[in-house]
């Protein structure tokens, strides 16, 4: 297996985290769509994410829209997957506690082996399939985290929103005072995030009273434009020089 001359996959920026929220509130509002046929919808989601994570293995390089496509994929499936799994009784804590849990331990084998859990180090298949395991994991204990913020916790939608977008900027804060390896800090805040989206969609959707399908739209709309005019920017004559924060690191060596 042999090293590629191009970073494989996003690294973080303000425009990751931008697009992450945006992916994931797409992906939130199409699994309330696919939410009254649980194991069809974890099939069908299931198989996407299948699909698209071969698809982003067999390329040669990275592509931003594919990238941020099967993120999308990704919170789909791990929100269908936390609901399956507490229609068949496991609680949300017992989820979210089981699924950080093994988010751990996949990123310390991730860093055993690759020497770093870090998405700018990501420039192999091998790194790139860790990467996506920790997306999978990360982005699904975000799902079960905003659940149990609504459900267990008995927190109204108004307020679990809150809650997330204060949990979404902890683990930055804590880097600054304790010093907390940037790996932790990373996944730890895209957990939260997606946990911020899932919040999101839901007080938009039972709170504001729009439907799924606006929310949908509207987030995967607002994410397409911004991935297509960053990638236009990137190629026009004035943006080749420019190293663009959200696309720049795709073409630069490790």
């Amino acid at each position: 297996m042999h090293a590629t001359p191009h970073r494989r996959v996003a690294v973080p920026s303000a425009w990751f985290w931008g697009l992450a929220i945006l992916c994931t509130l797409a992906g939130t509002a199409a699994a309330q769509l696919l939410s009254s046929s649980p194991p069809a919808a974890l099939a069908l989601s299931g198989g996407v994410v299948l699909t698209l994570c071969g698809l982003q293995l067999a390329s040669r390089r990275g592509m931003p829209p594919l990238h941020w496509l099967t993120f999308t994929a990704i919170a789909v499936f791990g929100s269908v997957a936390v609901r399956g799994a507490d229609d068949v009784g496991l609680p949300y804590f017992v989820i979210a506690l089981g699924v950080g849990a093994g988010l751990a331990v996949w990123l310390g084998v991730w860093r055993a082996t690759e020497g770093s859990a870090l998405p700018g180090s990501v420039d192999t298949r091998r790194r790139e399939a860790c990467y996506w395991g920790a997306v999978l994991l990360a982005l699904t204990l975000g799902s079960a985290l905003a659940d149990w913020g609504r459900a267990d916790g008995r927190l109204g939608y108004s307020a679990t929103l809150l809650l997330a977008a204060l949990l979404t900027a902890a683990p930055m804060l804590l880097r600054r005072v304790t010093g907390v390896a940037p790996a932790t800090v990373l996944w730890a805040t895209l957990a939260a995030a997606r946990a911020l989206a899932a919040a999101a969609a839901d007080w938009m959707v039972n709170g504001v009273g729009w439907t799924p399908e606006t929310v949908g739209i509207a987030a995967a709309a607002a994410a397409a434009v911004i991935v297509f005019a960053l990638r236009w920017h990137d190629h026009s004559p004035a943006g080749r020089h420019v190293h663009h924060p959200a696309h720049a690191a795709w073409a630069r060596p490790s």
